[in-house]
């Protein structure tokens, strides 16, 4: 049994990255109109840090005030226990139990700390890798998984 979280990684990496993007490019055309006609790196250094803490600091007050962050207990991000089957993946919390069948699951990436299960373009099921005991573990799980979603898409 494994106990990961449910979130979106692909969506908070994306938005985050383009939240980096559009400060820098701001940076960027900030100190092109300031020092098209004369450059001077003390002015340029401390308004790039002026820049960077505001920045930082909007971006920390914008997620600190959000009302659309799921509950750390909710069915989202609480406690899951999931079971893999040769049917299907079942996953429990304290107030639900949900039947996945492997067909409703899309892929299987990896990263070097965890597995995502994706049951669709932007969710994905985390199983931590810290989850196994050891790599053997890790491979017969991934190739279980990878099997089982080969074969019901075949089928």
């Amino acid at each position: 049994m494994i106990t990961p979280i449910l979130i979106n990684p692909i969506l908070l990496k994306n938005q985050l990255n383009r939240v980096i993007f559009r400060g820098l490019f701001a940076l960027f055309v900030l100190h092109y109109i300031t020092y098209r006609k004369e450059f001077n790196v003390t002015r340029f250094t401390i308004s790039s840090a002026i820049f960077i803490v505001a920045y930082i600091g909007l971006i920390y007050y914008r997620l600190s005030n959000t009302k659309k962050t799921p509950q750390t207990r909710g069915i989202i991000l609480g406690y899951k226990e999931y079971e893999f089957t040769n049917d299907e993946i079942i996953c429990k919390t304290e107030d639900s139990v949900t039947n996945l069948k492997w067909n409703s699951t899309q892929k299987i990436e990896q990263s070097k700390t965890a597995f995502y299960l994706y049951v669709d373009t932007n969710m994905a099921l985390i199983i931590p890798k810290r989850y196994f005991e050891t790599e053997a573990q890790q491979q017969d799980f991934s190739s279980f998984v990878t099997t089982k979603i080969t074969t019901t898409r075949v089928n």
